[in-house]
């Protein structure tokens, strides 16, 4: 449980550094930015909403052929679920996402791996959609032995070079 939180904001955390740039400029629309990962037999999905040059206030996501649970909602949000939808609601306009920024903590648990989602979103301009193709991030375990053999291989290769250079 702490490794499923801890890997959901650090992931969140590299999302909004990640993106939340391209939110700054002039005539950017609202999009959803996302990663996924495993979790056992099933995936977690945090989700990045970017608002562009609007205020963001509802986003739906479409899960016509994902069956979801543990569905985590940012604060000030809340969601409902129909067999269609995720319904991200703000509970007072104090947690509208502003011109500019971004908001992290969307995120639902998926039996399937979460690589497309359509996603709808009203906004003080009106209702936007798009896609967003999510990005697979391996389990934290994986990350963490990948780091671990890539500094013993240079590690290695570092020693060999040192002996070398003393039989010179």
């Amino acid at each position: 449980m702490k490794t499923r939180i801890l890997s959901t904001l650090v992931i969140s955390a590299l999302a909004a550094l990640l993106w939340s740039g391209h939110a700054l400029a002039d005539g950017v629309e609202p999009y959803v930015v996302g990663f996924y990962w495993p979790v056992g037999d099933a995936y977690r999905c945090s989700l990045t909403v970017v608002s562009g040059d609007r205020w963001i206030a509802i986003m739906d996501i479409t899960r016509t052929t994902l069956e979801v649970w543990e569905i985590a909602d940012p604060a000030g949000w809340y969601h409902g679920l129909t067999n269609r939808f995720i319904h991200w609601r703000v509970s007072g306009s104090e947690y509208y996402v502003p011109p500019g920024g971004s908001l992290v903590g969307f995120g639902f648990n998926s039996s399937l791996a979460p690589v497309r989602l359509n996603w709808w979103m009203a906004t003080d301009a009106g209702g936007v959609n798009g896609q967003a193709v999510l990005e697979f991030v391996p389990e934290p375990a994986t990350l963490t032995a990948l780091a671990s053999l890539s500094l013993l291989t240079g590690g290695l290769l570092v020693r060999k070079q040192h002996v070398r250079q003393q039989k010179r």
